[in-house]
């Protein structure tokens, strides 16, 4: 791990956060303060309310279109909850989080059941999650947009039984479909999850890569922002230190 040049990371909040209120700036969050332990480049294509489909997406974008070195280059991917999905837009979506890159698409990042940001919606600004719907139970409509009919939102709402073993295989799906990318490009790389579940050992020890089972939620643990869920700066801090030194104690990739 002595000769990373470039750090890519994948995944949702946990690994990029707005940079909004009191969440940490993004030079201050745990992907670029890993990079500089590791005396390298970031590149941080995570986004919050991301999906795994996404991260397959931009994760398949860089390693097609970028210019990189496969040994120097070192991947990290954030799992996130198996449920969120994306879907193509007809409007160009800006991430005003990350003024200094581009980081347009075409896509909204939808998220059924989940994500509840009544308290957001309080004391936030809404702009913030322009191409991010929440569908949520016994509602009409999205929040955000009305462009996902609510026939969408009554399937995940009351219709689908969405059961342990459901999620599980999923997200087995999800991994290996992005471990046979990556293997397949011949990239350094490990896994991580962002939120504590059920089988975190189990699949960790299934699938291999895991950098560790213990979530990246968990790596903050006391220090969060407001909603008690993200990690603040301090948080980050714990999270870039925990993460560094166990890339230091792997030496299989």
């Amino acid at each position: 791990m002595n000769n990373i040049k470039l750090l890519y990371t994948g995944g949702c909040s946990f690994t990029r956060m707005v940079s909004k209120g009191d969440h940490p700036q993004l030079e201050e969050q745990w992907p670029h303060l890993l990079a500089k332990k590791l005396d390298s480049n970031v590149l941080n294509d995570a986004l919050w309310n991301g999906s795994n489909p996404r991260t397959f997406r931009k994760l398949y974008e860089f390693l097609t279109t970028q210019k990189y070195s496969p040994q120097n280059t070192l991947v990290l991917i954030q799992f996130t909850f198996t449920w969120r999905f994306e879907t193509p837009s007809t409007f160009e979506l800006q991430d005003y989080a990350w003024p200094e890159s581009p980081h347009k698409e075409n896509w909204l990042r939808i998220n059924p059941g989940h994500f509840d940001l009544e308290e957001y919606q309080k004391r936030q600004d809404l702009n913030a999650y322009k191409g991010c719907i929440a569908l949520r139970e016994n509602e009409e409509k999205p929040i955000h947009n009305t462009m996902i009919s609510s026939g969408l939102q009554k399937v995940y709402a009351k219709l689908l039984d969405y059961t342990n073993d459901v999620e599980k295989l999923e997200l087995l799906t999800q991994i290996f479909s992005i471990k046979g990318l990556l293997e397949n490009y011949g990239v350094n790389y490990k896994f991580l999850f962002g939120e504590a579940g059920k089988w975190n050992d189990e699949i960790a020890e299934l699938t291999g890569n895991f950098l560790t089972s213990t979530s990246l939620r968990s790596m903050a643990g006391e220090h969060t922002t407001i909603d008690n869920y993200h990690a603040d700066k301090q948080g980050n801090i714990q999270t870039a230190d925990t993460l560094y030194n166990l890339l230091m104690n792997h030496t299989d990739k």
